[in-house]
């Protein structure tokens, strides 16, 4: 649920303040230590679609979009194959897609492309491995 959390903030043009608690002499545990691990591998191949980006024309597209906004203690809705959030930097639009579709491919409709020039990067943001979807697909016509 990180995940998706930093990547709803950076799609709204936001931040993301991550706490790790410490032990009292001020060293990580286990599980701490294994969850930033997983942060980690996930950030190491999705940060370039996560720093000094901006948000896009529209945020994302799917139904979290309409699900009723997350507050402390309540558990955001999970991404779906249809959730889709972007981010941009130059002329790279990046797309981070909620969970594997069945069919391995996904149609983005919001994405008109004006320029052949635009690359779109795509990410899968619902799990800490094999995150990767694609990296240069081929510019599409409109």
């Amino acid at each position: 649920m990180i995940r998706q959390r930093i990547v709803e903030n950076v799609c709204k043009n936001g931040n993301y303040l991550l706490n790790i608690p410490l032990r009292g002499d001020g060293s990580p545990d286990e599980r701490e230590l294994d969850f930033l691990a997983g942060l980690t591998a996930w950030m190491d191949v999705n940060s370039e679609g996560i720093y000094a980006t901006r948000p896009w024309k529209i945020y994302g597209k799917g139904p979290s979009t309409t699900a009723a906004p997350v507050v402390r203690g309540r558990t955001p809705v999970p991404y779906t194959a249809e959730d889709i959030r972007f981010t941009t930097k130059g002329d790279t639009l990046y797309a981070f897609v909620g969970a594997w579709p069945e069919s391995r491919t996904d149609v983005i409709q919001s994405i008109r492309r004006k320029s052949p020039d635009r690359k779109l990067r795509t990410y899968r943001c619902s799990a800490m491995t094999a995150n990767w979807i694609g990296r240069k697909p081929p510019t599409a016509s409109p």
